[in-house]
């Protein structure tokens, strides 16, 4: 856990307000690397880092002032490498071309931009040759404008629907994000909301379970590291944000995620999303989030060095390849403030019984002091983040959001 000497090569880190960001800072600057943190927000987790070498303010993405900015910075500063966000992949996507050789693994504009858009992900699983890619998907449906829409045409789905947009597909720089919806008299309108603001969106139907996810990272074409996890909890606890997961295994989920990545032609790092129900054994695909994903401190804490290896390969000094399960049951929590959202979100749940509210608790103060189960800020060399982490929450607590 302790940093090496090696400080030549300069890396731009991107969304240091991210924890899966933040997981990135750890890694590249215990390895050594100089690490140049950047967000918006002078607050933003990452840029107090202990493993950070210079941390840095920009504008907004959506400013005329950034990409002038971002030429300068890295003129000035010798950057020789940018891990990017999703956020900032799209910001840069007029001038992707001249960014492209900073961008570890990038693949071809096509390819890249079109695993941000879970539309495209959808058509094009479904329109492949590949039937099994078929097999594992709730029922979907890819909505554009001057589409007509019934709510007829879903009656046989499995209710609720959840309407998934995307930052790639909007208008006037429109966020992307995910929206219930409970009855089919709120379907015409959410509908028409979204496409307001983004050229099409997603529906899928619900389907029963847990989070599970897929964590890999392919270079040339071939899968290097993995790694796969289960959410213990979600924030809200109804499903979101994992907050609380463990490592785990599940071959036919992992084999289901590495297809995907190949027929996408997808290069670089990746979350593959499903859903997991342990009672009738399924699992269902949900979403690429092509990126860093939100729970990479837990990879760093057992050993996997995801952003590390992605690095070194791109420097040319080695390409190290893990595809171990890793140490199955290993456990960690994001927890302030995610996993007391979850605690939060469950307590003001009026249709939880007070007995299961109360086993919540309890859990939570167990899972507190149960030295088996790691917290993600809680960081050799970095602990700072989270003592500043608890300080945010409790200014926080109280004031209007």
């Amino acid at each position: 856990m302790t940093m090496t000497t090696n400080t030549t090569e300069n890396v731009l880190v991107v969304e240091a307000q991210a924890i899966g960001m933040i997981g990135v800072i750890r890694s590249l600057g215990r390895a050594g690397y100089r690490v140049h943190a950047a967000a918006r927000d002078p607050e933003a987790p990452g840029l107090h880092s202990q493993f950070a070498t210079v941390s840095v303010t920009h504008p907004s993405y959506e400013h005329d002032d950034f990409l002038p900015w971002l030429r300068r910075y890295i003129r000035e500063q010798d950057i020789r490498c940018i891990v990017p966000s999703e956020g900032f992949l799209i910001a840069i996507r007029e001038a992707f071309d001249e960014f492209r050789a900073l961008l570890p693994d990038a693949p071809d504009a096509t390819s890249l931009y079109r695993c941000f858009a879970k539309t495209e992900v959808e058509s094009w699983c479904a329109e492949h040759g590949d039937e099994a890619l078929k097999q594992q998907v709730p029922k979907a449906a890819v909505m554009a404008r001057n589409d007509s829409i019934s709510a007829s045409d879903f009656q046989s789905w499995q209710w609720p629907l959840w309407l998934k947009t995307d930052a790639r597909d909007a208008d006037d720089n429109a966020s992307g994000g995910v929206q219930k919806i409970a009855a089919q008299a709120e379907l015409q309108q959410a509908v028409s909301g979204a496409l307001d603001t983004h050229r099409q969106c997603l529906l899928q139907e619900h389907v029963p379970g847990v989070k599970a996810t897929v964590n890999l990272w392919r270079h040339q074409g071939k899968i290097r590291a993995r790694s796969m996890c289960v959410a213990m909890h979600e924030n809200p606890h109804t499903g979101g944000l994992t907050a609380y997961r463990k490592f785990w295994w599940h071959e036919a989920i992992c084999r289901d995620a590495e297809r995907r990545l190949e027929v996408l032609d997808w290069n670089g790092v990746a979350m593959v999303e499903y859903r997991w129900d342990a009672a009738s054994q399924r699992f269902w695909f949900l979403e690429l989030n092509a990126r860093y994903w939100n729970a990479l401190n837990l990879d760093l804490l057992a050993g996997k060095d995801f952003p590390r290896w992605q690095i070194d390969a791109f420097f040319g000094k080695t390409i190290h390849e893990d595809l171990s399960p890793g140490p199955v049951g290993f456990a960690a929590r994001y927890t302030v403030p995610a996993d007391i959202g979850y605690l939060m979100s469950l307590l003001r749940d009026g249709n939880v019984s007070a007995g299961k509210k109360l086993r919540a608790c309890i859990e939570w103060c167990w899972l507190a002091i149960d030295p088996r189960v790691k917290s993600d800020l809680w960081f050799k060399g970095d602990r700072g983040l989270y003592w500043r982490a608890w300080k945010t929450f409790f200014t926080r607590l109280g004031k209007p959001a």
